[in-house]
């Protein structure tokens, strides 16, 4: 970047201005780190849009009733169809305000797909025909006469708890 103190013959003059070319130059450079870091932040927890035209979703709504506690409030509400998509990051949905017809945009931040209940099932129910897991009983006995017999699961958490129970006891 060219100043008009460059013309001047001064030494003092220009070696302030070639300080301040140094110091801008760094605080672009600096500036433009700190964008890329923030981007970088926020894009490592974000999700990408799923939703298409015709998709169901759910609303999300801060809105609570007075007299309810936050907790027991449900803050989605729908189930709404997709429209349309109107930009990247906003769709119109059938969730019409008072006075509209044709739907309300909304931003996806405040969106997610909806999901049916029966279809939900049907993939539980699929899952866990692939997956037969078979749980076997077995007695232990310990040398402790204090320490009843017992049956239990065939599982190392169970397992690790008596002997916890044991360690407890002596």
């Amino acid at each position: 970047m060219a100043y008009p103190v460059r013309e001047q013959l001064d030494p003092f003059i220009m070696d302030t201005a070639d300080r301040i070319a140094n110091i801008q130059a760094f605080i672009k450079y600096n500036i433009a780190e700190n964008k890329r870091y923030s981007e970088a932040l926020v894009n490592e927890t974000r999700k990408p849009v799923t939703l298409k035209v015709g998709d169901k979703c759910l609303l999300f709504s801060p809105m609570r009733k007075a007299d309810q506690m936050a907790k027991l409030t449900h803050f989605f509400t729908g189930p709404y169809e997709v429209l349309e998509q109107t930009s990247p990051v906003n769709f119109r949905i059938s969730y019409n305000r008072p006075g509209e017809t044709k739907g309300t945009i909304i931003n996806v931040a405040r969106l997610k797909q909806w999901h049916d209940r029966q279809m939900l099932e049907q993939e539980v129910a699929e899952s866990s025909d692939q997956e037969s897991v078979e749980i076997s009983q077995r007695t232990v006995t310990f040398n402790d006469p204090e320490v009843p017999e017992e049956t239990v699961e065939s599982d190392p958490q169970s397992l690790h708890s008596i002997s916890e129970r044991i360690a407890k006891r002596a």
